[in-house]
């Protein structure tokens, strides 16, 4: 997904307030309980890869900017120009609308950028999977949310937040507004209601407390230790799809 630059996520990553690419990704094994994060990417073809070499090749859970970049061409990955004209053009326009006051989200970020002027001159992808042995893993890989101020980390390289994976439970992983799923460490939080009830009753009650405490802006996928899965959102619409060798191919778009 990262290569298709339809997604909001490595070659397809949105453009932050200053017009630049600042990718975030995540991973973690629900065996080991081993995770990782890599954030404030520039020019890293393929974070999620960045993201798999943190967690198998360092000691450390998060790693961001130069550093990590330095990590991943020590260990030959791929570099890219992820500065794509359409996101630019997008950019632009999602500007024009920021100052405009025809964004109705960020609103203290324009606030911001209407005071300090000079300071300055579209969703998550996530996977979960389940092998044979019952073995559960998570990842997710995004571009963040376009006109994020400079610097911004979301919730996609933080275990609990923007992704989760224990055998004994399940597996998660959240889009939307990463500063919501951070708060409320909403990936850690449906994997635990797992322990209980199936993957789409849990995504169901996630995204209702949610919801409750934070309003809308939130989408999450669960996976439990039995192999069904569960989607559940309270934005607009939540892309999904569903492989199972049994079932084959399930894919949709929900409102």
């Amino acid at each position: 997904m990262e290569d298709n630059p339809i997604f909001n996520a490595g070659k397809g990553s949105t453009l932050n307030l200053a017009g630049n690419v600042e990718a975030d990704a995540g991973i973690m094994d629900g065996k080991t309980l081993r995770g990782a994060g890599v954030a404030l990417l520039h020019h890293v073809k393929n974070p999620i890869s960045l993201a798999k070499l943190v967690m198998e090749k360092t000691d450390h859970a998060l790693l961001a900017g130069k550093t990590a970049e330095r990590l991943g061409e020590a260990y030959g990955l791929p570099t890219a120009n992820l500065r794509i004209p359409e996101r630019i053009r997008q950019w632009k326009q999602a500007k024009h609308e920021l100052e405009k006051r025809s964004i109705s989200y960020f609103p203290r970020n324009l606030k911001l950028l209407q005071d300090k002027r000079g300071f300055f001159l579209r969703d998550t992808v996530g996977a979960l999977a389940q092998d044979q042995k019952g073995n559960l893993a998570a990842a997710d890989s995004t571009g963040g949310v376009s006109l994020k101020l400079p610097g911004r980390i979301g919730d996609s390289p933080i275990l609990g937040a923007g992704l989760y994976a224990d055998n004994s439970l399940g597996a998660a992983t959240a889009t939307g507004v990463g500063e919501i799923a951070m708060r409320l460490v909403v990936s850690k939080s449906a994997c635990d209601l797992m322990r209980s009830s199936p993957a789409q009753r849990a995504a169901a009650k996630t995204v209702k407390e949610v919801t409750r405490l934070a309003g809308k802006g939130l989408g999450i996928v669960t996976l439990d230790r039995r192999g069904r899965f569960g989607v559940a959102h309270n934005t607009p619409h939540l892309c999904w799809a569903a492989f199972a060798e049994d079932k084959g191919l399930i894919s949709q778009m929900r409102r």
